[in-house]
């Protein structure tokens, strides 16, 4: 029984951690794709915190975290202060694009 007990525990702690590391990438990939000019497409590094995601999150909260690295990296493509603007918007659509896809297929 006590065996049980721990494995429960580890797993619970692994399940936090690997969230918490998810959520760290996605506010660390937003702050760098905002602070770069909009030619440097930082945004689609978000597909490999998709394809973690798969891995530990039910369907729907991975549906969820692709809405959301969706919309920030639209904020991020509004806040960014610099450079050519129709390549940071090709940039910004490739990169929703390959959010959403690899969300879809990971699931």
């Amino acid at each position: 029984m006590m065996a049980l007990v721990t494995t429960t525990a580890r797993s619970r702690s692994n399940y936090t951690a690997v969230l918490v590391a998810l959520i760290a990438a996605v506010v660390a990939i937003f702050i760098a794709d905002t602070i770069t000019d909009y030619a440097v497409a930082v945004a689609i590094f978000h597909t490999a915190v998709m394809l973690v995601a798969t891995r530990f999150l039910s369907a729907r909260r991975v549906a969820a975290l692709a809405v959301a690295c969706i919309i920030l990296t639209g904020v991020s493509f509004v806040l960014t202060p610099s450079g050519d603007f129709t390549i940071g918007l090709v940039n910004t659509g490739i990169s929703i694009v390959a959010i959403a896809v690899t969300a879809y297929l990971g699931l």
